[in-house]
């Protein structure tokens, strides 16, 4: 059974120190708390995604809610699609 965390510190940040660390706990794919506890433990924190992974996901996100658009629109057909796939291919090889 994992133990409660049940009690809290709080800090003070500026908006931006407050953005860059919610931007690295994102990129670690961990929430804030688990990543401020990890540096604050002197646990080493990773990135869960390479710089060049995370950009392909990326695009890939974009890619599917272009679709989803056309979808929704009507204006879904086959030559939109193989393009988008294309695009796709190219940047994964």
């Amino acid at each position: 059974m994992k133990p409660l965390k049940d009690e809290k510190i709080e800090l003070r940040l500026t908006r931006e120190e407050k953005t860059l660390i919610e931007n690295k706990a994102r990129k670690a794919g961990v929430s804030v708390s688990e990543y401020m506890r990890q540096v604050a433990l002197g646990i080493e924190v990773t990135q869960a995604f390479t710089e060049e992974q995370h950009r392909i996901i990326v695009g890939v996100a974009n890619n599917l809610n272009q679709l989803t658009r056309f979808a929704h629109a009507g204006k879904l057909n086959i030559g939109k699609i193989n393009k988008i796939l294309d695009t796709l291919f190219e940047r994964l090889t």
